[in-house]
């Protein structure tokens, strides 16, 4: 237990701060204040759902954010939308820690199509919050995709770049237990896996392979080193093109469990407790099952305009504590209806 206190300690890596590191991926060409998920298209149903969201926090301070959830929610699975899956992600992080575990396959679908916002959120607001440790594999996984997005920037930023290497310098040059490093008698031995961690030895690599639970995360790195970053750029294209479907994202979503059907999850989704009576915590599956895929996926059916989004993933964000007027939902319900009204004077789908 001491081995294990002392190696969570020090295996945590210290990130920047969201804002730190999506303001360095901004284009700062004539003061510009685009960043690099601009280059998405937005549904129009997360321009409605903008539309409603600036209308409630402009008229009543503390809104019912049940109505905004649902069409943000339309625009990610019917459409693909990276912003949609960016804002859903960032309800559920918000939501006191109670859904962190399900913003895990909205954060995930939006990063695997190249989202910038989506994939820092993802390290950020889920890997560094899991329990019983931190994945910096997958950390150090994530921070390269954002330094491949940067690569077509007229005015790349170097700062994410540079955290990513000190990151996966972090990993690889020190035992993930016991952080001991290479010496003239000591040689580290890297997992074959995932080609990621390093170990002094048998011992500390059982360690983290069952107690730290390396196992999930290992499967799941090979996952995407074979089935998404060979294709990571070809697959951000497409999304960038408005195209909801691709075959290699087809097949990687079916690798990672994203696709799987909702009643392999519905119970970690819905409920507070498991059919044993064990509380759900949600830290506890963040990251991966022990064949690699995602604890809870995002819709089985494929994303696009034949989807159904209001069956395949309920959505239930709880606000009550931040309705702050008894007419709440009357203000919402008048605010979504005028934004529905202008419709087709919204950006395309």
């Amino acid at each position: 237990m001491r081995l294990e206190r002392r190696a969570k300690k020090k295996n945590n890596l210290e990130l920047p701060q969201p804002a730190e590191v999506l303001a360095a991926t901004t284009n700062d060409d004539d003061n510009s204040e685009e960043n690099l998920d601009d280059v998405f298209p937005k549904s129009r149903f997360c321009v409605q759902a903008d539309q409603l969201r600036k209308d409630c926090e402009a008229k009543t301070p503390g809104m019912n954010m049940k109505a905004i959830s649902d069409i943000y929610m339309r625009g990610a699975i019917e459409h693909g939308c990276v912003h949609s899956f960016y804002m859903m992600g960032g309800l559920y992080t918000t939501d006191g820690g109670k859904r962190n575990h399900l913003s895990t396959p909205l954060l995930l679908e939006g990063a695997l199509r190249g989202s910038a916002n989506c994939t820092y959120y993802l390290v950020e607001m889920v890997y560094t919050k899991a329990v019983p440790y931190q994945p910096n594999g997958l950390v150090a996984y994530w921070m390269k995709m954002i330094s491949y997005y940067m690569e077509p920037s007229s005015t790349p930023n170097p700062t994410v770049k540079s955290q990513s290497k000190d990151i996966k310098d972090a990993i690889n040059r020190r035992c993930a237990i016991c952080s001991k490093v290479d010496t003239d008698t000591l040689t580290l031995r890297q997992c074959i896996g995932c080609s990621m961690y390093c170990y002094c030895g048998d011992v500390c690599q059982t360690i983290q392979w069952t107690r730290g639970h390396h196992r999930n995360e290992c499967k799941q790195i090979r996952i995407l080193n074979k089935y998404h970053k060979p294709y990571a750029k070809e697959i951000r294209a497409a999304a960038i093109r408005g195209e909801t479907t691709h075959p290699r994202l087809k097949k990687l979503r079916n690798k990672l469990g994203l696709s799987r059907p909702v009643e392999d999850y519905q119970e970690l989704r819905d409920a507070n407790t498991t059919s044993d009576g064990k509380v759900i915590d949600p830290y506890e599956y963040l990251i991966a099952r022990t064949d690699g895929t995602v604890w809870i996926g995002s819709t089985p059916n494929s994303i696009g305009p034949s989807s159904d989004a209001t069956t395949d993933f309920d959505i239930d964000i709880d606000t009550a504590d931040t309705i702050a007027a008894a007419d709440t939902n009357t203000a919402v319900d008048t605010a979504r209806t005028t934004a529905l009204a202008k419709d087709n004077q919204s950006a395309p789908a």
